[in-house]
């Protein structure tokens, strides 16, 4: 991703300073008196996650989802149905990863596709993975990685996306950081 970057002023006047001092006071305040925003309990030590407005998340899923499937039929390829059991296990691995309990790597899914495939009636469990953070449109940007990841090092999500599955499971989640981390269960029954 291309970071632009201004070149800092030589001197900052006393009224921008001023400015951004008071917009800090006043984000602050309405992050810690507005109900939209929650913070999840965590084990000791840990800082709290603080996630998107909990209306923003499911509608994250439902465009991700979507997406999928628009990119399935340009494919002449069967929708997938969303099934809520592999989306509880995505929005789980996704929460995991906001919070920082699990690596944000295919390694680190790996145990959750296996327990997955052992408790699911599936024949093949996969899973795609992606964080991002700074986008207008989230779900958007975490799609377009997956499908133009064929271009990239990993062509794996790609070929997932428009492989033999016939359910999917969407889980997105965010944390204070304003990073969103998105979890696609693929899964082929039995």
């Amino acid at each position: 991703m291309a970071i632009a970057r201004s070149k800092p002023s030589d001197k900052l006047s006393g009224w921008t300073v001023f400015g951004v001092i008071l917009a800090s006071l006043a984000f602050s305040q309405y992050l810690s008196t507005n109900s939209q925003y929650q913070a999840t309990n965590t084990s000791a030590g840990q800082r709290p996650l603080f996630t998107a407005p909990a209306s923003s998340l499911p509608n994250l899923e439902q465009e991700v989802y979507k997406q999928i499937n628009k990119h399935r039929a340009e494919r002449n390829l069967p929708p997938l149905a969303l099934d809520p059991r592999l989306s509880e296990q995505a929005r789980n691995h996704s929460q995991e990863m906001a919070s920082g309990q699990t690596p944000f790597s295919k390694e680190a899914f790996a145990p959750r596709s296996h327990a997955i495939s052992q408790e699911f009636p599936a024949h093949e469990v996969a899973g795609t993975l992606a964080w991002n953070s700074g986008y207008p449109a989230p779900a958007q940007a975490a799609v377009s990685y997956w499908l133009r990841s064929a271009h990239l090092d990993n062509s794996e999500s790609l070929a997932r996306i428009e492989g033999q599955y016939e359910l999917a499971g969407i889980g997105v989640a965010s944390n204070f950081k304003g990073q969103y981390y998105f979890t696609q269960i693929l899964a082929g029954r039995r």
